[in-house]
């Protein structure tokens, strides 16, 4: 009995030194681990700044753009077949020029077409892209609480008490 007591003194003053030490690295961890959950809302909060700051606002831009450039090249297009149709009328063009200022009006109108869709996407695009950045910040916030909780039960954890009460329960033993 009192060499089963002693192996149990052994182990409980061998656990009480072991203890504080992993307790030491699981807060050490838990620290880590939220500061990297802290740093992954950062950037997640500073992505969703700079798409609804600069880059969504700059494509709409954009589109509006491309836009008002392809309905501008449309109208002078139709202005110069609007004018060689009257030089084929007096006679002074031959039909392939009014031919080919035709077929440049129908690729100004298919690209004024084309650039009134894109500035059409680009408000529902942008939405889904906030909607889906702030998801992420979400996340990210969860994962930071989470870690917080972590850090906290690792601090919790710390429990030289309860080794200090195993110590003397095995001593006592003897």
């Amino acid at each position: 009995a009192v060499n089963s007591a002693k192996a149990r003194l052994n182990q409980a003053l061998a656990s009480a030194k072991v203890q504080p030490e992993l307790t030491a690295k699981a807060i050490e961890i838990a620290q880590a681990n939220l500061e990297s959950a802290k740093s992954s809302l950062k950037l997640q909060q500073d992505n969703f700044r700079l798409l609804t700051e600069s880059t969504h606002p700059q494509n709409i831009v954009n589109a509006q753009t491309a836009y008002d450039r392809a309905v501008a090249q449309l109208k002078n297009q139709e202005k110069n077949l609007y004018r060689q149709r009257q030089l084929l009328e007096k006679g002074f063009v031959e039909a392939q020029i009014v031919d080919n200022a035709e077929t440049e009006v129908r690729v100004a109108e298919s690209q004024v077409r084309e650039a009134k869709q894109r500035l059409d996407r680009i408000r529902p695009t942008n939405a889904l892209e906030v909607t889906n950045a702030q998801s992420q910040i979400a996340s990210a916030r969860s994962q930071v609480h989470q870690m917080e909780a972590q850090l906290a039960q690792a601090k919790a954890d710390v429990l030289p008490v309860t080794r200090q009460q195993e110590v003397d329960n095995a001593r006592a033993a003897l």
